[in-house]
């Protein structure tokens, strides 16, 4: 249960690094979101190792850990290489360009999706009770991140945010939304 606490107090730092790049503390907020990253990583391999190390081998177990990888690189893809890294996480102004395309335009929050079905799919690969209840609790309060982070930072930060509501899920795409991804841009 300790290790579902880390991963539970990661989500406090990574609200620290909203607040605190917003108000313009670059260093501080760097150290606030490494802090994040790893208490939840920490978390994940502590819950791992709970159990037992190697699952038994069978193509269901196989398909949930490839499953479970896929939704790692859509995680890593929508939160570090669609967004503009350095001015997202490292400079010291917020990035004031709001990304509504790619993955952006299935959802507001495509990371949070991805999270919980990597964390779903770990889960049953490690056959896990305490992971799959790890990641229960870690998205319920990854929803709440995404919301404490529309209403007080993006809605300020991102001039256009409120159409970019109207026009766009929270995080469950809808129909109108995959057609959006799919669709290809007219040249």
């Amino acid at each position: 249960m300790n290790y579902i606490i880390l991963g539970c107090l990661s989500f406090v730092f990574f609200y620290l690094f909203d607040y605190l790049n917003d108000i313009g503390k670059k260093r501080i907020k760097i150290i606030s979101g490494l802090s994040g990253i790893i208490m939840i990583v920490y978390g994940t391999i502590g819950i791992t190792f709970l159990g037992d190390v190697i699952p038994e081998r069978n193509v269901l177990r196989w398909l949930y850990l490839i499953l479970s990888l896929f939704f790692l690189l859509c995680l890593i893809y929508s939160l570090f290489l669609e967004l503009p890294f350095s001015k997202t996480y490292g400079g010291k102004e917020f990035h004031t360009g709001l990304v509504k395309t790619g993955t952006y335009s299935l959802c507001r929050h495509p990371g949070v999706l991805w999270f919980f079905l990597m964390y779903l799919f770990y889960g049953l690969y490690l056959d896990s009770d305490i992971m799959l209840l790890a990641s229960l609790i870690w998205t319920f309060l990854d929803v709440i991140y995404v919301i404490l982070q529309e209403k007080y930072f993006f809605t300020k930060n991102f001039f256009d945010y409120g159409e970019y509501q109207k026009s766009t899920p929270m995080i469950i795409p809808n129909i109108k939304s995959i057609k959006r991804f799919i669709k290809k841009p007219s040249a």
